[in-house]
């Protein structure tokens, strides 16, 4: 049984994983954030956070070559703001 997950605790893991492995889509950072952190968070969280984060101008996206969505962060994680709206 997994244990249910705060929306910070979801943010913070997505914006370190992003602030540590660069570019990626939601798919491969929910992987990434399973193997490296032990937290289950799926695609569509991620993803729902990253566009939180895109709006306040804090990360980038564009589609690839097979229409995925890729993510990104366009400052230093230390700089983002907390917000308890982000992924909501």
């Amino acid at each position: 049984m997994t244990k249910k997950l705060t929306a910070d605790v979801k943010r913070k893991a997505v914006i370190g994983i992003y602030s540590t492995y660069g570019c990626m889509s939601a798919e491969q950072a929910s992987c990434f954030i399973k193997r490296k952190m032990d937290l289950t968070i799926s695609a569509s969280a991620v993803s729902g956070i990253m566009r939180a984060l895109f709006a306040k101008g804090y990360a980038g996206s564009s589609k690839n070559e097979k229409n995925t969505t890729i993510y990104w962060l366009t400052v230093p994680a230390w700089e983002i703001k907390e917000d308890e709206n982000d992924g909501k």
